[in-house]
């Protein structure tokens, strides 16, 4: 399913759920080698979105992202701020974490609305589950690389794939 129609087929869904918690369920944090000094930071940030639903009457779901982190060093720079690329780039392997974030979401449906199905309660997840998040991922990055000696990482916007001919290439 293309991302269009995945915000498409979310859009009831968004229209009547509510956030009520979030919390880690889960955290690794490796550091793989010693930073040198001068060396650009890259990373690689690769969400994995699960949906826990138990298909019945409750109004309640439950949005689990998994945030696998990947941390390079990359050539030398001529400033060593913290202020990384957004981007990956083949280099040496520095740090790997995971972790666990879940959003407890309710739905606030109206009289005569049909309960959402589980392809559109999957599609929100992805969608509109995975932003709701984000914020909070990318304060985790902060933290976690920051309590791990290295500079403080912010992670980038969270980018939405683009449907059409130039997405495909």
């Amino acid at each position: 399913m293309v991302e269009e129609e995945k915000r498409a087929l979310a859009s009831r869904v968004a229209a009547r759920a509510n956030i009520l918690n979030i919390r880690a369920s889960s955290v690794n944090a490796e550091l793989v080698a010693e930073r040198e000094a001068g060396r650009r930071l890259s990373y690689d940030l690769v969400p994995d979105v699960v949906l826990q639903w138990d298909g019945g009457e409750d109004d309640t779901f439950v949005v689990q992202v998994a945030f696998n982190l990947h941390l390079t060093m990359g050539a030398a720079h001529a400033s060593d701020n913290g202020d990384d690329d957004a981007s990956a780039e083949d280099g040496d392997p520095l740090a790997n974490i995971k972790y666990v974030l879940e959003g407890l979401f309710r739905l606030e449906m109206r009289e005569g609305d049909e309960a959402p199905t589980e392809e559109e309660l999957a599609a929100y997840a992805e969608t509109t589950g995975l932003f709701a998040l984000y914020p909070f991922a990318r304060e985790w990055a902060h933290d976690l690389t920051g309590r791990m000696g290295l500079p403080p990482l912010t992670l980038g916007v969270l980018y939405v794939p683009v449907d059409g001919p130039e997405s495909s290439k």
